[in-house]
């Protein structure tokens, strides 16, 4: 043990945002400075200003994207689900006289469209559509 010390990293979050982190070098017995109400204490040895708290996950400034690159990235995504999913609209696929031919043409059909709505106004925090699973007829 010596001259080994230990370092208690104590952050300060009020609305989800540190606001201050105090060092110690025995665990607290006492809140720490600049505590209180509406506040939380969660000790974390990385944590740092600017970094936000959220269901117990600390994150960086550094890995937070703005909104405008959260929506480029729902519409990247989402265009790539169009893009699998083009087979739906060949011909072949879908005529009846052929066997075997997709039997919920229609359930893809309202899919891509859900997928398109993001394409074209894509959102920062999207909900995607479940993906239909082909039935052959």
């Amino acid at each position: 043990y010596g001259d080994n010390i230990f370092t208690f990293h104590i952050t300060i979050i009020k609305d989800n945002k540190i606001i201050n982190v105090v060092d110690y070098e025995s665990q607290p017995s006492n809140p720490p400075p600049g505590f209180g109400s509406g506040h939380i204490a969660v000790q974390h040895d990385q944590a740092g200003s600017n970094w936000t708290y959220n269901n117990g996950v600390f994150t960086s400034p550094n890995d937070m994207a703005s909104d405008e690159e959260l929506k480029e990235r729902c519409k990247q995504h989402a265009k790539g689900l169009l893009f699998s999913t083009d087979w739906v609209e060949n011909p072949s696929v879908t005529d009846t006289n052929n066997t075997p031919h997709l039997t919920n043409l229609n359930e893809f059909l309202d899919y891509r469209k859900q997928i398109r709505v993001l394409v074209v106004t894509p959102v920062a925090q999207p909900t995607f559509p479940e993906k239909p699973i082909a039935t052959w007829g």
